[in-house]
């Protein structure tokens, strides 16, 4: 194999299956398109069953999950290229309406199930309820781009909100951090 000067060996059947893996993506996404279905459902199928979870023949995933964050950081920063100021100014109220109900619903449901069934302490219950509060506007966005509906106001509503409820989820992130190293 070829050895890299940070000691990462890779053989070019890495290479091999690493390009087939991203064939695959590619052909699962135009797949789940031809049915009529966003192209990242076919995308997601497509790593769920060749990745770590099941077959786990894609090598070295850790790359390939460090290229997907920045990716995602890629796909925030078009959310922001393709925000619709004005627009987004008539869904201001009703943006912070249901990202304030979006934050708030999951954080209060998550920490009371964690608290009432699996005896969790408050803290980690708390944890457990900011997990599920950021939303994913990735997704949002590649399905509204996909029905042709990002820039018309239902769609600038949900990315200002889902927007908003990530700002949100990582403030209450950031304050459950803060909280967790005060308690040790």
């Amino acid at each position: 194999g070829f050895e890299h000067a940070h000691g990462l060996e890779v053989e070019f059947d890495d290479v091999v299956m690493s390009f087939l893996f991203l064939i695959a993506v590619w052909v699962g996404g135009k797949a789940a398109a031809g049915m009529r279905m966003p192209s990242l459902v076919g995308e997601l199928a497509v790593g769920l069953v060749m990745g770590p979870p099941l077959l786990d023949v894609v090598p070295l995933a850790e790359a390939l999950m460090l290229y997907g964050e920045v990716g995602l950081l890629l796909l925030v920063l078009e959310a922001g290229l393709d925000a619709d100021l004005p627009m987004m100014r008539t869904v201001g109220p009703r943006g912070v309406a249901i990202a304030l109900c979006g934050t708030c619903l999951p954080v209060c449901i998550a920490a009371g199930l964690g608290r009432a069934v699996l005896g969790l302490d408050p803290l980690a219950s708390l944890a457990a309820g900011c997990t599920l509060a950021p939303s994913s506007i990735g997704i949002a966005l590649n399905v509204l781009r996909a029905a042709d509906a990002l820039n018309t106001p239902v769609g600038q509503l949900i990315i200002a909100s889902a927007v908003l409820d990530d700002v949100i989820a990582l403030l209450l992130l950031t304050l459950l951090q803060a909280l967790g190293s005060d308690a040790s």
